[in-house]
């Protein structure tokens, strides 16, 4: 309960970080020991200390709590590239099939902008690129598989982070007027901040009606029903509050829109 511990990083408390990686660094280093990081150390970088480890494949390099990034910076370090690519594939997973459209909708990560160290991933694939020019053998094989891994996770996470960049245009240039006159409607009927799920509702069904919700309805529903369709407008509505209105009078304290939406 130090002072180290209430130095916030951005990947959870700095003392975590710092104390995680230089355990790693002094297990890398031993003298003569040759050992891989053990399991629990890469978990608890990867995930966090309070993480359940059922969330392995939701790991992401800004998972609050956690530090991927530091976890991929020891193993570039140390010439871990198998176990370097490893992590980057999971943290830039996309939990949906391939041009699953309605899938990829509700994997997006609206309520703040993605974190992903990209200077360490091109560094990856500099260095399998290397390995692999000058291992014509298994080795260079390997190196190979990692890169393709690599490249293939890197152009989903773009294709995703891009559509969440126009999302978040759109809603701008299209959604705001309508949200503001939905939460204030909300807000001038509401007795108490219990009526949050309510206010939800009221800003997704006028969100629903601009052209914006329109947009979005019309390249959804070729892939799945109407309620479906209405789930995905749901959740792309709470991140965005969250994004845009995270401090609001309806809101209880210590809570997020996007609560309302999983209930």
């Amino acid at each position: 309960e130090s002072g180290a511990e209430q130095r916030g990083g951005r990947f959870g408390t700095q003392a975590f970080g710092e104390l995680h990686r230089v355990a790693g660094e002094t297990m890398l280093t031993w003298p003569g020991a040759d050992v891989p990081l053990p399991p629990w150390l890469k978990a608890a970088m990867r995930r966090g200390t309070g993480a359940s480890s059922s969330r392995a494949s939701h790991v992401r390099f800004d998972t609050p709590g956690a530090d991927a990034p530091g976890l991929l910076r020891l193993f570039l370090r140390y010439n871990l590239l198998e176990d370097a690519a490893q992590l980057v594939s999971d943290c830039l997973g996309v939990d949906a099939a391939e041009n699953d459209v309605l899938a990829e909708h509700q994997a997006l990560s609206l309520s703040a902008a993605r974190y992903t160290p990209i200077n360490l991933i091109e560094q990856l694939l500099a260095r399998l690129d290397l390995r692999r020019a000058a291992s014509p053998d298994a080795g260079g094989l390997a190196a190979e598989a990692c890169a393709v891994t690599v490249h293939a996770a890197l152009k989903r996470w773009v294709k995703l982070s891009a559509r969440e960049s126009q999302i978040v245009k759109e809603w701008s240039r299209d959604v705001a007027s309508a949200v503001d006159e939905a939460l204030k409607s909300s807000t001038a009927s509401a007795a108490t901040s219990r009526d949050a799920p309510l206010a939800l509702d009221r800003v997704c069904q006028q969100v629903k009606d601009t052209p914006f919700g329109s947009r979005l309805m019309r390249t959804l529903r070729p892939f799945g029903n109407d309620a479906a369709c209405t789930t995905v407008l749901h959740g792309v509505c709470a991140q965005m509050l969250d994004r845009t209105r995270a401090s609001h009078p309806l809101l209880p304290s210590g809570k997020h829109w996007v609560d309302y939406h999983r209930a």
